[in-house]
């Protein structure tokens, strides 16, 4: 359960492209290769790099994590290099998934196209003086967009702020959230979490994540402050509860009318998930596949982990705002799942509100895109060739000729 405090300020927010803060809760470091010493930059992709790794795991679609990333705001050559890091053996089909959607992205998802990242001002947790308090940083991210700096590795322990229990307390309101935890998993198995305070443009909301015993035990012992990670959200971000018995249909139907999107979830992996959606609303909206389909092997693999360990990873459903599409990943999961007499599962939302050439020119970076390809995967090989054979005079000169596979 989570807590909400509602501003009564106003907003007029407009964009040309609806794009996500990068604050996806990701934590693993990795070295990027591109020429700039730029700190903001290497903060959004080192987050964003453990998420490419497990989309791609998951099967995801190699568009579809691209897009995710430009999304976010990532330039597009970035994002062929992160994903190229992360599977090396995909190296050529990623470089040239990439090249065919240039002419689907706007120009500015390229570094050459003229447009500066859609991140706003950022100040450090020490301007805030030796007693951050969370409504002077609601204040100042609500009325003058600044946002403090730089994310914090929450999951080694870091913390963007530690802030007064007494203040977060009455923030505290069992009725609202912004992710659920899967009931059946082993709270001693969870990653210790700080406070999450997620923060909402559109209506000036502040909303604590349901690490609410932390808060509470904090105030009984009398603890002055607890570790807080404060999340930023987009006036066309909003939390699950503002959905009343949210479904798969009635957050796509927001989303494709009015680009709603709900707020990413801490951790997926771990069970953390935006809602339980009923097993016969994915049957109806989803192709899911036969026993036969999935091969009696892999089916019983998959009965038995999740007769061992409950269906703890949440169904991941992608909607592109382009076409009004939906995507499934492991519909054999929900198959097995419907099989062994599961009613409803987990579920995470991902969004793609790219718009097709919002901006006036389409993005044209092909070279960026290919010295980025070819980097990438150097960069995993021992003798730092490329198989990927494209043009990159920024490359030296004795690294330029990709080797034959």
């Amino acid at each position: 359960m989570k807590g909400i405090r509602r501003w009564g300020l106003g907003l007029l927010f407009v964009a040309c492209l609806a794009t996500g803060t990068a604050h996806a809760l990701l934590e693993d470091d990795v070295h990027v290769m591109y020429p700039d010493d730029d700190a903001l930059r290497f903060d959004i992709d080192r987050r964003t790099f453990e998420q490419i790794q497990t989309l791609l795991r998951s099967g995801y679609p190699i568009a579809a994590v691209l897009l995710r990333g430009v999304q976010l705001g990532v330039p597009i050559d970035y994002m062929t290099n992160l994903a190229v890091q992360a599977r090396a053996e995909r190296a050529r089909e990623i470089y040239e998934t990439a090249i065919t959607l240039l002419s689907s992205l706007p120009g500015w998802s390229c570094r050459e196209g003229g447009r500066d990242y859609p991140y706003y001002g950022l100040y450090r947790a020490e301007a805030l003086g030796a007693q951050p308090r969370i409504g002077e940083i609601a204040r100042r991210y609500f009325e003058e967009d600044l946002q403090l700096k730089p994310f914090p590795r929450w999951l080694t322990g870091d913390e963007h702020a530690r802030i007064s229990s007494a203040e977060l307390a009455p923030l505290v309101d069992t009725d609202q959230r912004w992710y659920s935890l899967i009931d059946a998993k082993d709270a001693d198995a969870l990653t210790p979490r700080p406070v999450f305070v997620s923060l909402y443009k559109d209506q000036m909301d502040i909303v604590v994540d349901d690490n609410l015993d932390l808060v509470g035990d904090a105030v009984r012992r009398g603890d002055p402050d607890v570790p807080v990670v404060v999340i930023y959200n987009q006036v066309h971000q909003q939390p699950v509860s503002r959905f009343e018995a949210p479904t798969v249909e009635s957050v796509s139907k927001r989303f494709f009318e009015e680009g709603i999107q709900l707020t990413p979830v801490p951790l997926w992996e771990e069970g953390d998930h935006h809602f339980v959606a009923q097993i016969s609303e994915l049957k109806s909206r989803f192709n899911m596949p036969s026993k036969k389909d999935v091969g009696e092997e892999r089916w019983a693999r998959l009965e038995a982990d999740i007769a061992e360990n409950g269906f703890v990873k949440p169904v991941l459903i992608t909607l592109y705002e382009d076409g009004e599409r939906q995507w499934i990943d492991d519909a054999d999961r929900v198959a097995v799942a419907d099989a062994a007499g599961f009613t409803e599962l987990p579920v995470v939302m991902f969004y793609h509100a790219l718009d097709r050439l919002p901006c006036g020119e389409a993005a044209t970076c092909t070279e960026l895109v290919c010295c980025a390809a070819r980097a990438g995967e150097a960069a995993q090989r021992k003798d730092g060739s490329s198989t990927i054979d494209c043009e990159c005079s920024l490359e030296p000169e004795s690294q330029s000729t990709a080797s034959s596979n």
